[in-house]
């Protein structure tokens, strides 16, 4: 993810609009492997566009997950678990074998 976020960042606004839509089109469909249904659309509801919402995530990434995995876990499934953290917050607790009780 790491590798991935720093071609980002050097990318021309066009670059990190196609990069954010390959990297939520293949999230999607990572989450839904896991067991999660989310839909581009969902993600985008709030009028986002796709490099604003990876913007997005990227500021909560060290926050919502150990920093350790985030340098040699593949973008497209660090993008799972923030789908599935954005669409099914215990789900993605459960995920990451935290305490989902309150």
């Amino acid at each position: 993810m790491s590798e991935w976020l720093l071609r980002f960042e050097a990318a021309s606004p066009v670059e990190q609009h196609e990069m954010a839509e390959a990297l939520l089109t293949h999230s999607v469909r990572l989450a839904a492997q896991m067991g999660v249904q989310a839909s581009i659309a969902e993600l985008l509801a709030t009028g986002n566009e796709a490099s604003a919402l990876v913007a997005t995530w990227q500021s909560q990434l060290h926050t919502a997950m150990p920093t350790t995995s985030l340098s040699t876990t593949p973008a497209r499934t660090i993008g799972a678990l923030m789908v599935i953290r954005q669409v099914q917050p215990l789900r993605f607790q459960e995920l990451l074998g935290q305490s989902t009780t309150i």
